[in-house]
């Protein structure tokens, strides 16, 4: 199973073709979390221990002990956060653009000291975890803009930007 996690401002249209490329090979899901796109909003301040919490949901609906879990952004934090609160439901991280203060500067060295800290238990399967992080990069750098116009439309964007609650 793998679970795309969107960034503020976006939602699960975001992951529409990595969905389609991972599909052949894996169960893959991406959700709106609470609060953005068609998810229900919520009362209180954010929290990320809530996003973990329905994560959690996600993927006992899903029918799965665990999960790769693909954060972009915001996505990442709650990746993060749900690794530090369940390790044993987790496969392997992949984290695009995050961090893992609240504000302040996005650094790769950042991510890297909180991974060492909270190393990863016995018996991951890092050769599928490695897969599925260059599958996500080799359509990155594969994507043109004309191919993936769709994608990158304002309109889209600005669609998105109006579903968040």
């Amino acid at each position: 199973l793998i679970v795309l996690l969107h960034g503020i401002g976006g939602g699960r249209a975001n992951w529409r073709a990595q969905l389609d490329a991972f599909a052949d090979r894996f169960t893959v899901a991406a959700w709106d979390a609470r609060g953005f796109g068609a998810s229900d909003d919520y009362d209180g301040p954010l929290a990320f221990a809530d996003f973990s919490n329905d994560l959690v949901r996600v993927i006992d609906h899903l029918g799965a002990a665990q999960a790769t879990l693909v954060g972009l952004s915001m996505g990442g934090r709650i990746a993060l956060d749900f690794y530090g609160r369940h390790p044993d439901r987790v496969a392997a991280l992949v984290l695009a653009d995050t961090s893992v203060a609240r504000r302040g500067p996005r650094k790769e060295e950042e991510v890297a000291a909180w991974l060492d800290a909270n190393p990863p238990k016995q018996g991951v399967n890092w050769a599928s975890a490695l897969e599925v992080a260059y599958r996500a990069i080799a359509w990155l750098l594969g994507a043109s803009l004309l191919r993936d116009a769709d994608a990158l439309t304002p309109a889209r964007w600005r669609r998105m930007l109006a579903a968040l609650d």
